[in-house]
This record gives structure tokens, C-alpha cells and sequence, in this order.
């Protein structure tokens, strides 16, 4: 997926209000997998398995999950189960503000890498940190804002094959779509109910 809007901490956080040379789009990160890695668990009903795994998006080799509705940590952390309270905040309050601070994708990006709260495994291999987070919860906002187009363009990159989801071209029309729901749908700060959890007081 490529640039949906001018910048993420923009929505996630509502940080500043005008264009100061920033970064033309975001990149959206695909909560289904991470750093090329296989997705995570999941149960029947989606969330947290009877392991203690988070499931993040994605599927599972029994089947296509791409049409389902992304989670939302803040209610995976809420759930009786082995991960309940564990899973947030994952970044600490210096994190968002310097995120608050940033002006380009470049700067979130480094920010959000830079914290050094400890991440928490959420099975499967997979920890879930400070970046993880904040693009878990960023995918859920885009996911409750344009669901149809969100769904479209994931079973399009799963249907394609694509393992890099900022790296899709069989998917363009998909893209675009998504794109055009995200700038006319989201606004400054809109993803601040989500993406706040991940930080700590």
C-alpha cells in the first residue's frame, strides 16, 4: 500500500495541523505479518488463542482471514486470557513525544524503532513492541474507517501473492481506492483513540 495520508502521526496523534514540507503519504504496514514473517496465530474466533498468541491480521493455513475486521489491541489487552493487561502500553510517553515532534515518515518511523520499552511475546515467534504497536493499531483505524477498501486491497495482496504490502502493483486499482477512502474518511488525530493505548502515561 502506498501513500494514503500526510502522515501518519498525523491521524494517530493530531500532531500539527500544516504542510511543513512533510512527507508527501505514509506506508502502511501490514499488521498480518512482520519483517517478512509468517502470520500470527489465531483461534476460531480471532484474538487471543488459548496459547496466549495475538492475532494481528492475516490468515492462517486453514483458510483466508483477509476479509475479516482487523483487532484492536486495546480489546485484545481487556480479554480474559493468558496475555489480559500484558499487551500495553508498549511505548513509553518520551516515544510519543517525539513523535508528536515529527514532521516526516522518516522521523515517526525512527521514533517509534527507538523506543526501548521491552516487547512482549505474543506467540508465534513474534514480540510485540513499540512500531508494532502503533501500526497495528494505525491498520485498525484505516480498517474501521474503510473497511470495504481495506479488505478489498488485503485479499488483492494475499490473491497476489505479496509479501511487501507498501510493494503491491497487481493491486493498484486496490491501492487507489484505499487511498481515496483514507484522505476523504480520516482526519488530524482521528486515530488517536486507537493508537494512544500504545503509549505509556
Amino acid at each position: 500500500m502506498k501513500k494514503l495520508v500526510p502522515l501518519m502521526c498525523l491521524l494517530a496523534l493530531g500532531c500539527g495541523d500544516d504542510d511543513r514540507g512533510m512527507d508527501s503519504g505514509i506506508f502502511l504496514m501490514d499488521s498480518g505479518t512482520r519483517d517478512g514473517g509468517p502470520p500470527l496465530p489465531r483461534d476460531a474466533g480471532g484474538g487471543v488463542d488459548a496459547g496466549g498468541s495475538v492475532d494481528a491480521g492475516g490468515s492462517d493455513a486453514g483458510g483466508s482471514m483477509c476479509a475479516e475486521p482487523l483487532p484492536d489491541l486495546v480489546e485484545l489487552n481487556a480479554s480474559p486470557g493468558a496475555l489480559m493487561g500484558m499487551l500495553l502500553p508498549r511505548c513509553s510517553a518520551e516515544t510519543k513525544t517525539a513523535v508528536e515532534m515529527c514532521t516526516s515518515t522518516d522521523c515517526l518511523v525512527r521514533a517509534l524503532m527507538a523506543d526501548t520499552t521491552p516487547g512482549v511475546d505474543i506467540g508465534g515467534g513474534r514480540m510485540l513492541d513499540c512500531n508494532f504497536c502503533f501500526n497495528v493499531q494505525v491498520n485498525k483505524c484505516l480498517d474501521n474507517a474503510c473497511p470495504t477498501q481495506f479488505a478489498d486491497f488485503r485479499c488483492c495482496a494475499e490473491a497476489n501473492g505479496c509479501a511487501d504490502l507498501n510493494n503491491c502493483p497487481a493491486c493498484a486499482a486496490e491501492d487507489e481506492a484505499l487511498s481515496a477512502c483514507g484522505q476523504s474518511s480520516l482526519s488530524a488525530g482521528s486515530c488517536a483513540s486507537l493508537t494512544d493505548p500504545c503509549f505509556g502515561p
